[in-house]
């Protein structure tokens, strides 16, 4: 989780903006998504995998970056395999993930926000695996 900006070392609170869509199933829930909750719903969700069993999660196309001394933006496909014993949830979360990336006052680059968009009609995003375990 140190990959995500903690107010006390960069002076900036994570948060996350979920898909559109996800969000309007789920009035409130994310309104105030911090960092508690994101490493909360983490743990939750790789806690379902069992140990003999494998996850994956792959960034297989870069589709836009912008870099300057003290910031980037980061848009990147994403694909999480998560292989949990749960039959209403799915297993496959695919989308594209906005990372807005500062440096904090250790000299780490960390996510300050993270915004989630669905990308293929046939896939379920990120968010809804937030919502799954976080509401």
């Amino acid at each position: 989780m140190r990959c995500f900006a903690q107010e006390t070392y960069s002076g900036r609170r994570f948060a996350f903006v979920p898909d559109q869509e996800i969000a309007s199933h789920h009035p409130g829930l994310f309104a105030a998504w911090d960092l508690t909750q994101e490493e909360t719903v983490f743990r939750q969700a790789f806690s379902l995998v069992p140990e003999d069993s494998l996850s994956r999660l792959d960034f297989p196309s870069l589709i836009r970056e912008a870099v300057v001394s003290d910031s980037a933006v980061l848009v990147r496909e994403y694909r999480l395999v998560l292989n949990h014993p749960l039959a209403d949830m799915p297993r496959i979360f695919q989308g594209q993930a906005e990372f807005h990336l500062s440096e904090d006052r250790k000299g780490e680059w960390v996510i300050h926000l993270w915004i989630d968009f669905k990308s293929r009609a046939e896939c379920e995003p990120w968010s809804s695996l937030k919502a799954a375990l976080g509401g």
